[in-house]
């Protein structure tokens, strides 16, 4: 028999991945955009480096795991927050006249 919170935890992680699915791939053809001519070395390099620093930065939250939702969900927290400060701080806001910068 399943415990009540685990439908909030399944609901929670689709609406989690559904979301970082669209913003992972939008983050990445905005990073590539300048790197036309050497996409294919960009989109390798892009996606090494992700996956090495995802890896750097789930190991120490992966292994807090004590059988509940509390690390996981903590680990969460403490990434989301600092990533919604990066994303506003590097993103180009579109002057009035049209024009990024």
């Amino acid at each position: 028999q399943e415990h009540p919170i685990l439908y909030h935890w399944r609901a929670w992680l689709v609406s989690l991945f559904y979301l970082a699915g669209f913003g992972v791939g939008n983050m990445n053809a905005i990073a590539m955009e300048p790197m036309g001519h050497i996409s294919g070395l960009a989109a390798s390099v892009i996606t090494a480096t992700a996956t090495i620093c995802s890896a750097v930065i789930a190991v120490p939250i992966g292994q807090t795991f004590d059988g509940t939702l509390v690390p996981l969900i903590i680990g969460t927290s403490c990434l989301v927050g600092p990533a919604i400060i990066i994303v506003y701080c590097v993103a180009e806001t579109p002057d009035t006249d049209g024009e990024t910068g």
